[in-house]
């Protein structure tokens, strides 16, 4: 009875704990990954920036897989008088696996989780994924995949499937 019991409050604080977490916070924990990694600011600017970045589902929310684009938009600031402006137009492409609570980055960072993601990823999900237009029209999964398998198997480098901001952002300084 006592074992019963204690399944019957395990899979119940599991199911809780599935319906808590919300597009909103799959959202800001996606922007958080793409944090530049040059300058300092304030925690305030930080999130403001974050928030103000533009956020896209390219899977419906319905599914085991989300997978997002989101536009770099931030600012870096070093000591009192300069600020670093970031320029280019570069996206960071995030996917999320709402059974593991685990993130992948796919495209625009300087490292990539794809290896692990299409691990992660059932055969039906990936003929789904692959095939779903909107996602297609923002991100070649097919030559990630592919990328994927040739580099796995030879250690070689093969062409970029997903642009890398670090290499297509520029910055300027201003001076207050």
């Amino acid at each position: 009875m006592k074992t019963l019991l204690f399944v019957s409050i395990f899979f119940a604080s599991t199911a809780l704990k599935a319906q808590l977490v919300t597009t909103d916070d799959v959202s800001f924990k996606a922007k958080l990954l793409t944090v530049f990694r040059l300058g300092i600011a304030s925690p305030e600017t930080i999130m403001r920036d974050l928030k103000d970045q533009e956020l896209t589902f390219l899977t419906a929310d319905t599914g085991r897989i989300m997978i997002m684009k989101i536009a770099f938009s931030q600012h870096n600031f070093r000591g009192d008088q300069v600020s670093t402006t970031v320029l280019g137009k570069c996206f960071y492409y995030v996917a999320y696996n709402t059974e593991k609570y685990k993130f992948y980055r796919l495209g625009g960072f300087d490292s990539s989780d794809a290896q692990e993601f299409f691990e992660d990823l059932k055969a039906h999900e990936f003929i789904s994924i692959t095939s779903d237009e909107k996602v297609k029209s923002e991100i070649d999964l097919i030559c990630l995949s592919k990328y994927v398998k040739q580099t796995k198997h030879r250690n070689q480098r093969k062409k970029q499937c997903v642009a890398n901001c670090s290499s297509s952002l520029s910055t300027y300084l201003q001076i207050n």
